[in-house]
């Protein structure tokens, strides 16, 4: 073996060390993710190749289609794959496929989609597709899937189009989750469903698979909708349900699973007459003992001009903070946000109100305010004794709060100490009081002193 070969050798167990260090780090935090659905706000975006204008785009801008992915570019998310295929009228093969839709804000911004593409096609709140205006429940996106479709006399079902994707890991054995989603109507869609639910399985079924399983019950959602028909075009409905996982769950299905004819019901004259879309957001899979932070600032507080402030009271796990999102701004200025750390560093110049806005790992929202009171905490430069003449009662008042290891003293005309009152730091006091109605009539002298030193002196005359 040549120095070389020796040299190669030792550089490439450095890089496999290297390696296996990066995937047991990633292995590591998918682990101790709360959440096991990935990306269930669809927000994080993945560029997808378009085969027929040879570009890449992670910006949906049309319509999916089972060749022309958009629904894909939410990553992690996808349509169930292939067809569903049958025979009509004495041998015409029919072949469906899902292409549920991604819906995005970047669809109505010019650099991010081609530019022979009109805007907003599948933008948020506003899209052209289905009509919708529906701000997303959080963030920027969600998924769309058409629950009713229906078709003639000669279709044996009205199925519809699903979303589907990968745990981030499976669940434990045994253990109770919570599965959540949130679903509303499309504007533009004639007909409501009432059976859109969530299946969790160990297989990544095909679209024709799916379908077959759906219509002899043999795949039965653990989630369904309880509610009935919905028909909200403007609130976000909540679908939920607590269940018993077996370990073996590795995707999760969002649709309809009741595809039987007539299983929709028409509700008024729209554009898209024959369809019941509904929009998918905020999707969650997570222990019901799973630890849960929210907005915290704690009490109002104060500080001095000059000196930094670290904001908030929550306390989330190191593991679990990159499944929260902050945001924090100043009041008056909720456009503006200026951090979106968990405990942000603020010196303000004047009082302020701070509002924090965090979305936890379940996607449920939670706000809260501190109010950070500023004052100039430099030693006091001026003082003024009143009353003066005085009865009883004499008041010494500076300019700025009462400073840590403060003292006045109060001397007779022979210089003999005959009161004295020690104070500790306040910022909230820039005056304070002395009682000399015991002693008796006459002049007499005062000091003031700041960590033993004189600062202030004068006479005070007092009066029986």
């Amino acid at each position: 073996m040549q120095v070389s070969d020796i040299y190669i050798y030792i550089m490439t167990f450095a890089h496999l060390k290297y390696y296996f260090l990066v995937i047991f780090l990633l292995v590591s935090i998918i682990a101790m993710s709360q959440n096991l659905v990935y990306n269930g706000s669809f927000e994080v975006r993945e560029s997808i190749y378009d085969q027929y204008h040879n570009l890449w785009s992670d910006c949906p801008y049309n319509a999916d289609h089972f060749d022309f992915f958009q629904l894909a570019k939410a990553k992690g998310w996808s349509n169930p794959n292939g067809p569903y295929s049958f025979y009509i009228n004495g041998g015409t093969l029919i072949s469906l496929h899902s292409t549920s839709d991604f819906f995005h804000n970047c669809s109505c911004n010019p650099d991010e989609i081609p530019t022979w593409v009109p805007l907003c096609e599948v933008s948020t709140p506003r899209s052209v597709w289905y009509r919708n205006y529906q701000y997303p429940r959080t963030g920027e996106g969600y998924a769309g899937s058409i629950m009713i479709l229906k078709w003639g006399a000669d279709f044996s079902v009205d199925n519809g189009e699903y979303i589907k994707s990968k745990l981030i890991t499976t669940p434990i054995k045994d253990s109770i989750y919570r599965l959540r989603f949130y679903i509303n109507k499309s504007n533009g869609c004639s007909y409501s469903a009432k059976s859109q639910g969530a299946l969790l399985s160990a297989t990544s079924y095909s679209y024709g698979n799916l379908i077959k399983g759906i219509m002899d019950s043999t795949l039965i959602p653990q989630v369904l909708n309880p509610y009935g028909y919905i028909t909200d075009t403007i609130n976000w409905v909540k679908i939920e349900k607590d269940i018993i996982l077996d370990g073996t769950e590795m995707y999760i299905i969002i649709g309809s699973f009741d595809i039987g004819k007539d299983n929709g019901r028409y509700e008024y004259h729209s554009a898209y007459e024959f369809k019941a879309s509904y929009l998918i957001d905020d999707i969650s899979l997570y222990p019901i003992s799973a630890p849960i932070d929210s907005a915290r600032c704690g009490p109002d507080t104060l500080i001095c001009l000059g000196n930094k402030l670290r904001l908030g009271k929550s306390n989330i796990k190191s593991e679990y903070k990159s499944e929260y999102s902050f945001e924090w701004f100043v009041l008056g200025r909720e456009d503006s946000v200026f951090s979106n750390k968990e405990h942000p560093e603020v010196s303000p110049d004047t009082t302020t109100t701070y509002i924090v806005k965090v979305i936890d790992f379940k996607f449920d929202k939670s706000t809260d305010t501190v109010i950070v009171n500023v004052i100039d905490c430099s030693e006091p430069t001026k003082l003024t004794v009143y009353p003066n003449p005085t009865y009883d009662l004499v008041n010494f008042r500076f300019n700025s709060p009462i400073p840590h290891d403060m003292k006045i003293e109060i001397y007779d005309v022979s210089g003999r100490l005959i009161l004295q009152r020690s104070y500790s730091q306040n910022y909230e006091k820039k005056e304070l009081q002395i009682n000399m109605s015991l002693l008796a009539s006459g002049m007499y002298f005062y000091s003031v002193l700041i960590d033993n030193e004189i600062r202030f002196k004068g006479k005070i005359i007092h009066i029986k």
